[in-house]
This record gives C-alpha cells, structure tokens and sequence, in this order.
C-alpha cells in the first residue's frame, strides 16, 4: 500500500495523461515504414515521433548531427506499384518538388570525382558518408511526403480487412439464400402445375408489352446519341479555352520571373559592398563568440540527451506499472468471491465453534485459580524475609507441603488435607 500511495502522487498525472496504443498504432507498427523515415541521427526521442510531427532545428555541437535525406545520386520521391494518384495538391503547395542536383542520378560520376568531393566536403553540403546535407525545411518537407506514402499504405489494409469482411459476409448470406431458394423451389413445384395453364394466357399479353417496349427502347437511343454529340462539342470548347489561357499565364510568369531577377541583381550588388566593410569588424568578434557558444550548446547537448533517456525509461515503468496494478485488483476481487464462500462455510460451523467457545471459559478458571495460588506463596516468602533464619526455613519447608497439597486439590477438585469429608477447605478454596 504505501508502495503504491508512493506512484500515485509521483507519477499519477503522468499516468493519467500516458496515451494507451489504438488499433491504428498497432496497424502502424506491424507495417513496414519507408526508408528514410526513422532517422539515425539527433536525440533519442526522433526515432520514436510520428511522421506527422516536425523534427526542430535544436542547437548543438559541431558535426553532432547533420539533416539529409539520402545519398548522392539517389532520387527523393519513391516510386511504388501499388502507388495512387492523387490529386489534392496539383499545384504544390504543400509538398515542394524543387530541383536538386545533388539527388540527379545522371550526375554522379560527376560528383564522384575527387576533387568535386573534397570541395562539396569543405563547403558542407555533403558529409563523410556521401549524405547530402538540406534544411530543416527541407527535411521536413520529405518527412511529410513520405508521410502520405505510409498513409496510402494503412488506407489499402485496411480496404483489403474490410473486403476481406464484406466477403466472408455475403458468403454467408449466400448460404442461407441457397437454402431458403431450396426450400422454394419444393413449394413452387408444386404449385407449377396449376400455373402452367394460366401462362398461356399470359404469353399472349407478353408479347403486347415487347412490342411497345421495342418503340421505347429507339427513341431512347436516339436521345442518348444526341446527347454524345453535345457533349463532344462541349468539350472541344474548353479544351480551346483552355490552351489559351495556359499560353496567358506562360507569359505573364516570364515577365514576372525577368523583373525579379533585375531586382536581385541590384540588390545583391548593394549587399556585397556593405558586407565587405562589415566583415573586418564582425570577425573578431564572432571567433569569440563561437568558442562561447561551442562549450554553451556541449553542455545543453548531454543535458538534453540524459533528460529524454530518463522521460522514455519513466513511460516504460508506468507503463508496466500499470499493468501490476491491473494484477493486483484482478487479485482482490478472487479474495472476496473466496471470502463469501468461506462464509457460507462458517454459518455451517457455528455449533462447532459455541461448544470450542465454552471448553475454553472452563480452562481459563482453573488457569486463574493456579495464579492465585502463586500469589500466595510470592506474599509469603516477602513475609519470611523479615524474621530470623530458623523461622524463615520453617516457613518455607511448611510452605511448600502445602503447595504441593493444593495441586493435587486442584487436579482432584478435593482436598486431602486432615478432612474427613473430602470436601475443599477454606485455604483451598
């Protein structure tokens, strides 16, 4: 008990707000993730948040860690069979599909020459293990396109057990179908022969209603080859309306695209004469600073690492914890139903338990009798010590004759003293 009040206050909003797995996490653990997804760099806690979360750009040592997608010459967007085609973002705002050149299959036996790989090492794009090195953003980016990989993935198991469901479901409907066709089919043969005489009769009006069905039928498919023809026209309309409006916005998109580019051009022949003056003064200062901040952010770093240790061994043995206490209630009910059936079983036992109950009050009488027989004698031996020694022996040696007379009194329930009677005299009584 106190080992319990002891988690309840430590951990009990913990407990509380600890997330239990659903059905789709456990989905989502059996199937396999995409490559790239679980990444082996950073903190511990990483490799253990969801797709949809964003990794931050935390502050950290030199070479600690580095964000990159994958390797040279490895394409980014992964190309499945079973892959859909969707269209929720044909423009591409949420996913950016921009042009690196680092990821171009064409170009690796460009990048992989010598002198290209130490310059990239040194500028830092690339690392040691030719991983191409990208933004947080970036990062992040593919982190959510491989996100709707893995959700197409979960959306097809759970299409294919739902299916899987439906079909055990209409087999079995089937089944009882059958059985009930069968037992129709005994009850219409029975009655077929008296039907056999009322369907010539209804041959003859059959026929009627083919006929006019037959006019029915031309005239609807003469409306629907109208209707084709309408819509073929229809769409070659706006197949027309729409190449002009794609040539409109080409160009309107050159002509944007030229003016930013005049812009930058100015401007970054503006910046390029600030900085200059501004990098002679800024050095110094900033080769101080690094040093300061290197020894601040190795301190945060192994901080920050111990913290998400100690957080994730928490979870695991509240987690477990759990669990003990589910045993433990589980294991308390089984002793009351036990308690209730040793009560039935008591009831049953109560004569046997009165008549214990009333041999127990006749020995604990005899056993008071014996204490005050020892009473006595302590008195008496208090009493001798006062007079002389030849009186103290005499009282003694009397004393203990007589003791040994009231225990047999007492096994007898009789006196033997000098009593013709045999009764219990007043001492002994």
């Amino acid at each position: 008990m106190a080992r319990r009040k002891y988690f309840e206050k430590s951990f009990g909003d913990s407990l509380r707000t600890l997330k239990m797995p659903t059905k789709l996490d456990k989905l989502m653990e059996k199937l396999p993730k995409p490559e790239g997804a679980v990444p082996n760099f950073g903190l511990p806690r990483w490799q253990i948040m969801s797709l949809d979360a964003k990794l931050p750009s935390v502050p950290a040592p030199k070479d600690a860690y580095h964000f990159s997608r994958r390797k040279i010459g490895q394409e980014l967007f992964i190309q499945f069979k079973d892959a859909q085609f969707h269209l929720d973002d044909p423009y591409n705002y949420e996913i950016d599909v921009s042009y690196d050149s680092l990821h171009d299959k064409h170009l690796v036996n460009y990048f992989s020459k010598k002198n290209i790989l130490k310059y990239l090492i040194q500028r830092g794009f690339v690392t040691k293990n030719l991983d191409a090195i990208c933004t947080v953003k970036e990062y992040n980016m593919h982190r959510k396109y491989l996100k709707k990989l893995f959700s197409d993935k979960i959306k097809k198991e759970f299409k294919r057990q739902g299916d899987f469901f439906i079909d055990n479901k209409i087999l079995r409907n089937a089944e009882s179908q059958a059985q009930k066709d069968i037992e129709r089919i005994k009850i219409q043969e029975q009655k077929q022969l008296l039907r056999e005489k009322l369907l010539q009769n209804v041959m003859l009006s059959e026929k009627e209603k083919l006929k006019k069905q037959k006019m029915k039928a031309k005239k609807d498919k003469e409306r629907l080859e109208k209707i084709e023809r309408n819509k073929r026209e229809h769409l070659q309309q706006m197949k027309l309306k729409s190449k002009l409006h794609t040539e409109n916005v080409k160009k309107k998109r050159l002509m944007m695209i030229r003016k930013y580019q005049n812009k930058l051009i100015t401007n970054l022949l503006k910046r390029a004469k600030r900085e200059k003056i501004r990098e002679k003064t800024i050095r110094e200062k900033e080769f101080q600073e690094a040093e300061r901040k290197r020894r601040n952010l190795e301190q945060k770093w192994q901080k920050k690492q111990q913290f998400q240790r100690q957080q994730i061994a928490t979870e695991k043995f509240l987690s477990e914890y759990a669990l003990e206490r589910r045993k433990i209630a589980i294991k308390k009910y089984n002793k009351k139903m036990s308690k209730n059936k040793n009560r039935k079983k008591e009831n049953v036992s109560r004569e046997f338990k009165i008549k214990v109950r009333k041999f127990s009050k006749r020995k604990k009488k005899r056993s008071q009798v014996e204490k005050n027989s020892l009473k006595r004698l302590r008195n008496a031996r208090l009493e001798s010590k006062k007079k002389p020694a030849l009186n103290k022996l005499k009282n003694v040696h009397n004393k203990e004759e007589r003791s040994s007379k009231d225990d047999l009194c007492l096994m007898t329930d009789k006196c033997k003293c000098d009593n013709p009677e045999n009764e219990l005299c007043e001492d002994h009584q």
